[in-house]
């Protein structure tokens, strides 16, 4: 009888230890995401005879459109990861539905983690016809509006999606096993709700590279602030001191 109650009560003891665990301290991490007008103009340089080739005109059901010069758009234009030292293998993202409209995507650049799916949904009046060279099991396929292409993104890598039938047509998806994956919105911010302590590595992509790259380290702040002014549309070296991440 001594025994059982003894059993019970040390049950009920580690339970409550349990229970009553300080949790993990996590910040909120608050991003920004801008370009330094040396940036703009030396993107002007290298694209401005790029443009030039796609300048012309395609058909569309009710009229013939001048097919648009390139153009940046911080939300979908670049794709930012955060990989915090020691961290497990994240897992598979949910299965995503991209559009595929206006002979583009819904955005230049898609990020997604190793195992995932993406669905190419096609909502365009104008057939397409998608592939990616440096993936052997994505292939041209027509598609037509209304239909439906899965795709599976296995491992680690950098995958151009290109339509044989729009020469200007230029998508990225970015297959890699991030910590966190930053959505940016239309102003370059964005936010991560809770981050655990540790060595963080900030990548930075956009149009076929990664170009930036930041290190920082989250202690026991709260609240971490993290601004990156971008200076060059290819790689570049490391940013002073005067970026790096601040408490509040």
């Amino acid at each position: 009888m001594k025994r059982f109650f003894f059993t019970a009560f040390c049950g009920i003891f580690s339970v409550s230890l349990f229970a009553f665990s300080p949790p993990i301290a996590a910040a909120k991490i608050n991003g920004k995401i801008s370009l330094a007008p040396a940036f703009l103009e030396k993107h002007e340089a290298v694209h401005n005879e790029a443009d030039k080739a796609f300048r012309g005109y395609w058909n569309d059901p009710n009229a013939i459109q001048p097919i648009a010069p390139l153009s940046l758009a911080l939300h979908s234009d670049f794709g930012v990861v955060l990989f915090r030292d020691g961290a497990p293998e994240p897992k598979p993202d949910p299965i995503r539905t991209v559009q595929v409209f206006a002979g583009a995507l819904e955005q230049n650049v898609i990020v997604i983690r190793p195992q995932s799916r993406i669905k190419f949904h096609s909502v365009d009046p104008l057939d397409h016809d998608l592939y990616a060279s440096d993936k052997h099991d994505f292939k041209p396929q027509q598609m037509a509006q209304n239909s439906v292409r899965p795709v599976d993104f296995y491992s680690a890598g950098l995958f151009e999606v290109r339509c044989t039938l729009m020469p200007h047509f230029s998508a990225w998806i970015v297959v890699e096993p991030a910590t966190y994956v930053a959505e940016l919105k239309r102003d370059g911010a964005f936010q991560i709700d809770a981050a655990e302590p540790g060595e963080y590595t900030l990548k930075v992509f956009f149009r076929g590279q990664w170009i930036h790259e930041r290190k920082f380290t989250i202690r026991d702040e709260k609240e971490v602030q993290v601004t990156i002014q971008l200076e060059s549309p290819t790689a570049s070296a490391a940013k002073p001191a005067k970026d790096e991440p601040k408490e509040k």
